[in-house]
């Protein structure tokens, strides 16, 4: 043999060694992310429907005993979840029932699988955001799982109960449920049980005041006409907590009664005042005629009332008109009233100029902008009456020169912007939604996206910066120094936005 063939067989047999080296560490590497899975054996009920995981394209899997339920489009919308996914950003999973859920649709695929097999699912390699914080999901005991390229997350009792606010009972013999629309237990004859909502009573400076409304309940003692045990109101209480913003913690207080000034988040405090009328279709201001609606209401509407708010910021004096209208004469009740909101500013020369503001956009707040301009906030709008509205929220800027810009209009991403609060520097804080559907009716809110939504702060040279992803809230409230809180409905908690920190009530 030559010294060239003899080079050459050498090469190749390093190759090969090296080769097989890469392969025994990927197979290895397979290997450890690869977990074994199974298919209940055991009946499942969800939301009072039964599930048949064998026949099904993304059946319930089981691991380390454990039931994992798949994130499919559609079970999302029946479990009140909403998904996102971009590859640089990951998988994020939120809490979202505020909007008209469609119907079901289960996707079958006859004998797929056999109840009590094997299969192999994989760790996910993605970041995966749940209720806006990441899931280290290497430590977890019971990991989220991906199979058949579907995310798959586990019914523990950190996920089902403290996360999402779920129900689930599990019995030898009738096997696991699951309700994320209320309560599955079964009370018997005179059993008595509570029911807890906590909520931001009022808002100062330095702390906010948490009231927590304990409700009992007891049910009958003998059945009704149809067999069946009513749950009766047996009394409840309320406890109030105080939460520092300083040590980030709530303790509890005794009373809801303080001396300090409530704070409205840096919002500008509204007077209420009457020096608007208006009769037929005319609104006067002291007592000269100011505009004339009758191109903009319908024909057979009358004035009926009105509410005027007088907001003073910058040198500027903010009129937020309330019309309320009567048809043909006859007083419509709430919440059916038609009405119209209508906007004007003093610029400090006594001067009202009437601001292009949508008449049905429901004006909820202003904020000074800088030392000039002023900021104004709408957290939604009308449909025919205040009965029917969505939450597709407006911010105008009226500059010093009295030019009037609609922040919406500068970004693509939001159809939405709600205006929370402001930060002693200035910086508005917003929640931004996509809500492609900008006219979606007779529903609060819409479609959103949980990656490129969420919280955002905008400073006064329009720069926005996102500060926590997409999440459900109630009440939030923005502190001086820019920290953010808010109520969170699905799990009775308040929650510390930059941090991500649930604060429990003992």
């Amino acid at each position: 043999m030559n010294r060239s063939s003899f080079t050459m067989r050498m090469i190749v047999l390093v190759v090969a060694f090296i080769f097989m080296i890469l392969m025994s560490q990927n197979v290895a590497l397979a290997a450890e992310n690869e977990v074994v899975v199974t298919i209940p054996d055991f009946d499942v009920v969800i939301n009072n429907e039964i599930i048949d995981s064998y026949s099904m394209e993304y059946p319930l899997i089981v691991y380390k005993d454990i039931t994992y339920f798949p994130l499919t489009w559609s079970w999302c919308n029946e479990l009140g979840l909403v998904l996102g996914f971009k590859q640089e950003d990951g998988l994020y999973i939120a809490n979202y029932s505020s909007y008209n859920k469609p119907e079901l649709e289960h996707i079958y695929r006859s004998n797929a699988y056999r109840k009590g097999d094997c299969y192999k699912a994989v760790l996910p390699s993605y970041t995966i955001v749940v209720n806006g914080r990441q899931i280290d999901n290497s430590s977890e005991a019971y990991p989220l799982l991906n199979f058949n390229n579907i995310t798959y997350f586990p019914l523990t009792w950190d996920f089902v109960v403290e996360e999402f606010a779920w129900d689930m009972y599990w019995h030898q013999d009738s096997g696991f449920e699951l309700s994320s629309q209320g309560r599955i237990a079964d009370y018997g004859p005179s059993e008595q049980y509570s029911t807890e909502y906590v909520f931001t009573l009022e808002d100062y400076r330095d702390y906010s005041v948490i009231q927590r409304v304990t409700d009992l309940w007891k049910m009958s003692s003998e059945p009704n006409e149809y067999g069946t045990y009513k749950h009766l109101n047996d009394g409840g209480y309320d406890t109030f907590y105080k939460l520092d913003y300083s040590t980030n913690t709530a303790s509890r207080i005794d009373s809801k009664d303080t001396l300090d000034t409530p704070y409205n988040s840096g919002a500008v405090t509204p007077v209420r005042i009457d020096e608007f009328t208006g009769e037929g279709t005319v609104l006067s201001y002291e007592d000269k005629d100011l505009l004339d609606l009758s191109e903009t209401v319908d024909e057979n509407e009358t004035i009926r009332d009105l509410y005027t708010d007088q907001y003073s910021v910058n040198n500027k004096k903010i009129y937020k008109i309330e019309v309320l209208f009567d048809v043909d004469g006859r007083e419509i009740p709430p919440p059916y009233t038609p009405r119209k909101t209508f906007v004007f500013v003093d610029n400090g020369n006594e001067e009202l100029k009437q601001i292009d503001w949508p008449e049905n956009q429901i004006f909820s707040n202003v904020f000074p902008y800088g030392n000039t301009g002023v900021y104004l906030c709408s957290n939604g709008k009308y449909f025919t009456s205040s009965r029917y509205n969505n939450g597709c929220g407006l911010v105008q800027l009226i500059r010093d020169d009295m030019s009037l810009e609609t922040l919406n209009n500068w970004y693509e991403d939001w159809n939405s912007m709600v205006a929370l609060g402001m930060d002693d520097e200035g910086k508005l804080y917003l929640r931004n939604t996509w809500f492609p559907d900008n006219d979606f009716a007779f529903q609060y809110n819409g479609t959103v996206s949980p990656v490129n939504d969420g919280f955002f702060t905008l400073d006064l040279e329009g720069k926005l910066e996102k500060i926590y992803p997409f999440i459900e809230a109630e009440t939030v409230t923005v502190t001086p120094t820019g920290n953010v809180y808010f109520d969170v409905n699905w799990n009775e908690t308040i929650i510390h936005l930059q941090t991500g920190k649930i604060i429990k009530l003992d």
